[in-house]
């Protein structure tokens, strides 16, 4: 169809130019009649006016070409560096052209994008998008839109909005204009803005407290579970109904301006983040008081009113009782076995107990209505007491384990431990300040002697040149010495309160529970072994004991345990092991090994027993002519070879001097003969380094073991003799 448009168009210009050369033919012909000199003076005047005027056009032409060109100039810069990404599209999703914020969006230099698809540099999953889009774009005049992810290797998957700026329509060349919009951190804004919301949600589902959220009309528009049950409506019910009619409000809601809802105080103004009690109305029309605490957010772009309420009839009842409790808990003062005294804010004292009479040998004379620091000849004149009273006790209203120590005049020196409450009474109308002391005296010795004791068990832990360490019977670290703590590449000091669940992995710190917890049972002293990798990939062998510690009364308290690297001595067991069980020379297992698995295997399930019984060749020729040492090379490539040719599970001995022997458990004669074959096959055997005989047989079960081997053995020597034959007879006829 493009063709036949040419030639039209071809056909057509020829036309046009043969009548523009007969057009011409004719002004020649009518310049070539003679002319009066009148005429041609007029003719050129009219020339020099014709060439004056088309320079004038031409200058103005010129003005315009340049303008233009500035503007097209300006254009491009806009068209060029724009924040937003442009690019021209053919039908199939090439592309013809683009920007400089294109480019930097697909990551690659303008210069190599030119020709290349667009879906290439997009997320597979989003071009199934992108070639519905073009398809549509292309056919339809609607501006369209769509959203795909760029593979942006500089900068990462970006996420654009392509928007058709327009279709340019070409029959040889259609092609269409996308602008290309990062939404990148707009979309992330919106996760997150998602993401916070549902937290909101979360969070509101997971509160104790009754949470609803209400609009400017006072209608619910989210409530929590917890609301669901106070109110006893489900959530349906709840939300859309008007606040009014769950609660009966001691201040009404109005706006604060168009949108805005909060609480409103009558005559007050408007209350932000203000608790106030309202009488509630449950589903099945009971009221009970509801304790609200009402503030105002912003939510969707909408002003909303939001309530924290909590049932507090329990409360209110609860008020009561501590209010009927406090006169009883007053009257209970005078048992309490540590000294108290009550003073009002004056500092003069109320009351005391009898133990603070007792403990401190004063009496109620000298001490009711005295000032504190007055009392018992001043001996309560106490710097530390001073500073509790005066300074700390106004602001925190409530001290405890506040330590003073003093000599008190006739008493001896003491450590006393002040527990301090400040409490408005309302029967008195004043501050009343109650004051329990604890004497720690004795409780402080006995601490100093724990530490005394704790510092001789770090001594003797740190004299001990193993890792070692102390436990309470909770298993938790009492101490550590330095060996344990660098071992486990912490502090001596660190470990001390933890136990293993704080240090090691779940299953270790369950099997080291488990250790304790019998030592602790038994009461007896236990070595544990373990096998651990230490940093350089070396296996450790470490003994652990264990060892109980008792009181006075005979019960284990605590386990002391020492770490014994015996990985040394573990080294030289396995090696004596290995050699008790293999052949030195050929290191296949030797004939006492092998007499020991065959008793085994006739005891076991892993039959058929397939059993090859195997046996050198000149040997013997080899050791007398060559000597021992060949005959052992020659004895170490047969085992190599058979070794090579059996089964990791197969027990592969040497049982003589040039006599191997094989178990196969769980074999029959057909796997056995195909593995000798592979032996006859190996290129050693084949060149005639070595020759081996054997013979084959296999036991079904337990009772026709001792059969198989006499069998194998018999064939062994079989083969072997037949061999030799050959061997003879062989000479024979080559001679």
């Amino acid at each position: 169809m493009g063709i036949d448009k040419e030639k039209e168009l071809s056909i057509e210009a020829a036309d046009l130019r043969r009548e523009a050369e007969v057009r011409l033919q004719l002004k020649t012909n009518k310049r070539l009649q003679p002319r009066t000199d009148e005429e041609v003076q007029r003719l050129l005047q009219e020339f020099e006016i014709h060439e004056i005027e088309l320079e004038m056009q031409n200058a103005e032409l010129s003005l315009a070409q340049a303008e233009l060109e500035k503007t097209l100039e300006r254009y491009s810069d806009l068209y060029e560096f724009a924040p937003v990404g442009y690019l021209n599209l053919e039908r199939n999703g090439a592309i013809r052209a683009v920007n400089l914020r294109g480019a930097t969006l697909l990551g690659v230099e303008r210069s190599s994008l030119i020709g290349r698809r667009f879906e290439n540099f997009i997320l597979e999953a989003d071009r199934p998008v992108l070639t519905s889009y073009l398809s549509t774009i292309f056919t339809s005049k609607r501006k369209e839109t769509c959203e795909l992810t760029l593979l942006n290797q500089g900068a990462g998957p970006l996420i654009v909005q392509i928007e058709q700026i327009e279709a340019l329509v070409d029959v040889l060349y259609p092609e269409c204009r996308l602008a290309m919009i990062d939404i990148t951190m707009r979309r992330r804004a919106e996760d997150a803005l998602r993401d916070s919301e549902e937290r909101m949600y979360r969070l509101a589902e997971m509160a104790v407290d009754a949470i609803i959220m209400m609009d400017e009309c006072k209608s619910v528009t989210f409530c929590n579970t917890a609301a669901e049950k106070v109110f006893g409506f489900s959530a349906a019910e709840i939300i859309g109904r008007n606040f009014y009619q769950l609660c009966i409000p001691k201040r009404q809601l109005s706006p604060k301006k168009p949108g805005f809802d909060q609480f409103r105080e009558e005559g007050t103004g408007p209350l932000i983040d203000r608790k106030t009690e309202v009488t509630a109305r449950r589903k099945d029309g009971t009221e009970f008081p509801l304790e609200i605490s009402l503030s105002s957010v912003k939510f969707q772009g909408k002003w909303h009113a939001i309530g924290i309420m909590r049932d507090v009839t329990e409360h209110n009842r609860l008020d009561l009782e501590i209010k009927d409790a406090r006169e009883y808990a007053e009257n209970i003062v005078e048992t309490v076995r540590e000294p108290l005294v009550v003073l009002n804010s004056e500092l003069k004292i109320l009351t005391a107990n009898h133990s603070f009479y007792e403990t401190f040998e004063v009496t109620a004379e000298e001490t009711i209505d005295n000032f504190i620091y007055d009392v018992g000849n001043r001996q309560w004149d106490i710097p530390r007491l001073r500073v509790l009273i005066e300074k700390i006790l106004p602001q925190d209203t409530v001290i405890n384990g506040y330590e003073v120590e003093h000599d008190f005049p006739g008493i001896g020196r003491k450590t006393i431990l002040l527990n301090a409450r400040q409490i408005f009474r309302e029967e008195i109308g004043s501050q009343i300040i109650l004051l329990a002391m604890e004497d720690i005296t004795d409780r402080k010795l006995a601490e100093e002697r724990v530490k005394e004791i704790s510092r001789q068990q770090q001594a003797i832990l740190d004299n001990i040149p193993n890792a070692a360490w102390l436990k309470d019977k909770e298993g938790r670290y009492v101490a550590a010495n330095g060996p344990y703590s660098k071992d486990l590449g912490m502090e001596p000091m660190d470990l001390v309160g933890k136990n293993d669940f704080d240090i090691f992995p779940p299953d270790l710190a369950e099997k080291y529970e488990k250790e304790i917890n019998e030592v602790i049972r038994t009461g007896k002293r236990t070595s544990f072994d373990e096998t651990r990798v230490d940093s350089k990939g070396k296996t450790l062998h470490l003994e652990k004991v264990k060892t109980p510690i008792f009181n006075d009364a005979g019960e284990a308290i605590g386990v002391i345990g020492i770490i014994y690297d015996v990985t040394a001595s573990k080294e030289i067991e396995v090696t004596l092991r290995h050699e008790s069980t293999h052949d030195i020379l050929t290191g296949l297992y030797n004939r006492a090994f092998f007499d020991t698995e065959l008793e085994r295997l006739s005891r076991g399930r892993l039959f058929p027993l397939s059993i090859v019984m195997a046996d050198i060749n000149d040997l013997k020729r080899v050791n007398d002519t060559l000597g021992h040492s060949e005959g052992d090379k020659m004895i170490g490539l047969a085992a190599r070879i058979m070794l090579e040719a059996f089964r990791s599970e197969d027990i592969v001995a040497r049982i003589g001097g040039d006599e191997f022997a094989v178990l196969l458990p769980k074999t029959d004669r057909k796997v056995a003969e195909e593995a000798v074959e592979r032996i006859l096959r190996s290129p050693e055997v084949v060149n005639g380094e070595v020759t081996i005989a054997f013979g084959i047989a296999c036991a079904e079960d337990e009772d026709h073991i001792a059969e198989a081997l006499k069998a194998s053995d018999e064939r062994m020597y079989q083969d072997k003799s037949n061999r030799k034959k050959l061997q003879v007879g062989g000479s024979g006829e080559s001679s």
